[in-house]
């Protein structure tokens, strides 16, 4: 049987009943390589496949006149068949046809996203490790079924159905993000001069985030027994509980805390030099280190000799960190209901309450406002702020002892 060069299998009441299928997108063939693929948000978009080379591939001829487009079933045949016929004379229908029906000045989702990742991360919004965790979510949730449609033509539907099925399977926060992160990028492609209007605007209170009632923390009252319960535990892998011992004694995220690398440390200064790649607000810090502080690090070093990491992980890929999630289920195991986070706070209000100077506490919690303001004496501050860690590592084990309480 002859294969068949021209389209022409569909009739005009399938294309126009077909409707999206929850879980996938899929393709009606018109023969000829022209087909019809029909999106989870609804759209339809006329496609013709061909093979370049040893692969087979496909160019966008247009969005279907049923979705608003301009390309109904008779011009994408025409369209199919002047673009076999391109392929033919040894022409790319991909560079030829693929423009038929985008406006000259338009612009693919995937493109205005991209654009506005480079502009967080040149004004410093987002830090490399940020930028990893945020593209890796658009690839696997949005860029898929909007990543090649031009971004005038999409409207605030495509999205509702993308991040209303996230809400489904309860994924709320990552709905709220990603949302978010839509919405600025278009408002980036507006100051571009790419679109008119925001088609996100309309979704404004869709998606909230739970309300933050705070980290929860170690109560005051209960800090005694939870430092001596973090001494005595012998169940815990010993990487766990002198990280958890550090988190205490250097104010650093815990993020930036397990990440560190022992070419970031020295024990004979005392210093630590957190690169900024690592921390929240993306630059260079420096953490006076506390004589316990210096203690617990050699014993960590004496754990894992030749690990460049100093909070190695449980995995047989010795370049990743200890998760954070070790540390949350030590904390739980103790009999409590806290992240490590909290410990930020709780040495916060103890130094303010000592007198320390409020702007080198600031500074050492890494708080960006202050550091802008107090960029100029940052070495002026460093002796003050080395006496200040000392005095809280002194009043832990003070607290130990059921001498003091913070």
């Amino acid at each position: 049987m002859e294969r068949r060069h021209t389209p022409g299998n569909l009739l005009k009441v399938a294309v126009k009943n077909a409707k999206p299928k929850k879980d996938t997108s899929y393709k009606l063939s018109d023969g000829g390589g022209l087909y019809l693929e029909i999106m989870q948000s609804g759209n339809k978009y006329w496609k013709y496949r061909f093979r370049a080379g040893k692969k087979d591939t496909n160019v966008t001829l247009g969005l279907d006149v049923s979705s608003g487009g301009d390309l109904d079933i008779t011009m994408a045949r025409k369209l199919a068949v002047e673009a076999r016929n391109y392929r033919l004379k040894g022409g790319d229908p991909a560079k030829k046809y693929s423009k038929s029906y985008i406006p000259p000045k338009s612009t693919l989702f995937r493109t205005v996203f991209e654009h506005w990742v480079k502009l967080q991360v040149s004004n410093k919004t987002w830090n490399e490790d940020s930028k990893k965790k945020n593209v890796a979510r658009f690839e696997e949730y949005i860029l898929p079924e909007v990543g090649d449609t031009p971004v005038e033509i999409l409207s605030a539907k495509e999205f509702r159905i993308l991040l209303d099925k996230l809400v489904e399977q309860g994924k709320l926060i990552a709905a709220c993000k990603l949302y978010g992160h839509c919405k600025r990028a278009f408002a980036n492609a507006i100051a571009e001069e790419l679109i008119d209007s925001n088609p996100l605007q309309s979704l404004d209170g869709r998606y909230k985030e739970p309300k933050s009632t705070g980290q929860t923390r170690v109560d005051k009252s209960d800090l005694q027994e939870y430092l001596i319960k973090l001494d005595n535990d012998y169940r815990s892998n010993p990487v766990t509980i002198l990280a958890l011992k550090l988190v205490h004694l250097t104010f650093l995220r815990v993020g930036e805390l397990l990440k560190a690398r022992w070419s970031d440390i020295d024990l004979v200064r005392q210093i630590w030099e957190v690169p900024g790649v690592t921390m929240k607000n993306n630059e260079d810090f420096i953490v006076p280190l506390s004589i316990q502080a210096i203690e617990i690090l050699r014993e960590l070093k004496s754990l894992h000799p030749h690990s460049e990491l100093v909070f190695p992980g449980f995995s047989k890929d010795k370049t990743k960190p200890l998760g954070s999630a070790a540390l949350l289920k030590t904390i739980k195991r103790l009999g409590f209901d806290a992240t490590s986070h909290g410990f930020r706070q709780i040495a916060s209000t103890a130094l303010n309450e000592a007198n320390f100077k409020g702007e080198a506490v600031e500074l050492q919690l890494d708080h960006h406002k202050e550091k802008v303001r107090l960029i100029y004496n940052r070495a002026q501050y460093l002796d003050h702020r080395a006496d200040m860690m000392q005095w809280l590592a002194d009043t832990y084990d003070d607290v130990r002892r059921g001498e003091a309480t913070i």
